[in-house]
């Protein structure tokens, strides 16, 4: 449980917006007081925990108790909001805020890397321009399946011997990409890389492969113009909401076959390529930090504007 000092603010706010969460003390104070009509409160999150294994936990139950006590809701993506619709909130307490991340430096760094520097980049790799990229971008870690990309690498490359899988992260399951890369060639593990550095890989490369949950990872993809490719599992973070399957990446089942034989396919077809590569650069555009910003704007006046809430919009009473 955390325990912020922020109540002197609080007293003086007109609206006080929170992260859905039930570490945080100051919540439910906060819920208190706006069922008393004293403060506006809102909640910032998913709607529920989307990685959490056990849905009757108490911590779940607990979130899911709460769900309808804040008088607007911020809701990550269009899931949040639909699961929120589920739960009994009303829908015109609900904004959609698009989550998204400040991007602008890395397009900028994406333009100002030049052909002569990915040439060197490629002979560093021990590349030619015929070959075929494949980027990982993320924390390495048992969620992203991690083992598993590894192992469709291979598969790959015995498909299409001139494919090559870059990874760069960091994480608990490091040392794994390590080893491989020692050994086969076409794999290359490169860590943590940022700026320029980083910005240079996802030039050089055609597709960003990511196998297990997506996060705002797709974001970068989006943005540097790469088709997002990953699997049909469950546990996805909310931004799995911005892969539209076939406009700017694919979601294909959870099997070697599938995702390898899905890689390949985007790789040498041509026209699909291009076209999910154009919507992923669309899509950066349409997810853009300013978008959200816009969104939390148009929630946060529209909730002003309103009266206090009636006792008919909220739910049972606090535990």
């Amino acid at each position: 449980m955390l325990l912020q000092p922020v109540l002197r603010r609080v007293l003086t706010a007109d609206l006080v917006i929170v992260e859905q969460a039930n570490k945080h003390l100051i919540n439910y104070l906060l819920l208190l007081l706006s069922r008393l009509r004293l403060k506006k409160v809102a909640y910032w999150g998913h709607g529920w925990h989307r990685q959490q294994r056990n849905p009757n936990s108490l911590s779940a139950m607990a979130k899911k108790r709460l769900i309808k006590h804040p008088d607007w809701w911020f809701a990550y993506t269009s899931s949040a909001a639909e699961y929120l619709r589920s739960q009994g909130v009303e829908a015109g307490i609900i904004t959609v805020a698009q989550n998204s991340l400040d991007l602008a430096a890395f397009q900028e760094a994406l333009a100002s890397v030049g052909d002569e520097e990915l040439e060197h980049l490629r002979t560093d790799l021990g590349m030619d321009e015929q070959c075929l990229v494949g980027l990982f971008c993320g924390r390495l870690y048992r969620g992203k399946r991690i083992p598993f990309l590894l192992q469709v690498a291979v598969e790959i490359r015995r498909l299409l011997p001139w494919f090559h899988l870059v990874i760069i992260g960091e994480g608990p399951e490091r040392e794994l990409v390590e080893d491989l890369s020692k050994w086969e060639k076409g794999i290359h593990f490169v860590g943590a890389k940022v700026g320029k550095q980083k910005a240079a890989f996802f030039r050089l490369a055609q597709v960003f492969l990511n196998p297990g949950v997506v996060g705002l990872a797709i974001l970068d993809a989006f943005a540097g113009g790469l088709p997002f490719i990953t699997t049909d599992i469950p546990h996805h973070g909310p931004e799995i909401d911005y892969l539209e399957n076939g406009k700017n990446g694919l979601k294909c089942g959870p099997s070697l076959s599938a995702f390898a034989g899905t890689v390949v396919e985007v790789l040498t077809d041509r026209s699909l390529h291009a076209r999910l590569s154009a919507g992923a650069k669309a899509s950066g555009q349409e997810y853009s930090l300013a978008a959200m910003v816009r969104n939390f704007k148009g929630g946060i006046l529209h909730c002003l504007s309103i009266g206090r809430p009636r006792e008919g919009r909220r739910g049972s009473a606090l535990p």
